[in-house]
């Protein structure tokens, strides 16, 4: 590293949140012209995980380090995510509190670990089906005929 102090996040590991799966999530596009739909699979939903690796020149400018992200929660309790598309807000802690080394490694620096967890990560997997709109309904049983049209009236 060039400069001292300094935090390295490494990752993400990626661990899914099968309870999350949702069908609700689920993408429809209704296009009247050509009398079709378009709908996608829903989402999957992750957390993902990094490493947080601390460095200073020494265990005190280490603890001030630390001190100063012990606060980032509460200053920016969500992290934007900004795409080409649509922009997301995700909610994120520390799993585990940076914790430090007693003694400075080889080359003299003070090291310290913590793991950062950004939560409930939707991931779009942009499989589609187009389905055909059903406009209207007709049924036909032992002389007995009705149908309802699109606006949903009985006929």
């Amino acid at each position: 590293m060039a400069a001292l102090p300094a935090l390295v996040l490494i990752g993400p590991m990626i661990q899914e949140v099968t309870k999350l799966r949702r069908d609700a999530e689920r993408i429809t596009v209704k296009d009247m012209e050509n009398l079709c739909a378009v709908r996608e699979v829903p989402p999957r939903w992750y957390n993902l995980r990094f490493n947080a690796a601390f460095s200073a020149k020494s265990s005190i400018d280490l603890l001030e380090v630390m001190e100063r992200c012990s606060r980032l929660p509460q200053q920016y309790p969500l992290i934007l995510a900004a795409g080409e598309t649509r922009t997301r807000k995700y909610s994120w802690r520390w799993n585990s509190f940076p914790s430090a080394t007693s003694n400075p490694n080889v080359s003299g620096v003070c090291e310290g670990r913590g793991e950062i967890v950004i939560s409930d990560v939707e991931v779009y997997s942009d499989i589609r089906a187009t389905v055909p709109l059903i406009l209207s309904v007709e049924y036909d049983a032992q002389g007995e005929k009705w149908s309802v049209g699109e606006e949903g009236e009985e006929e």
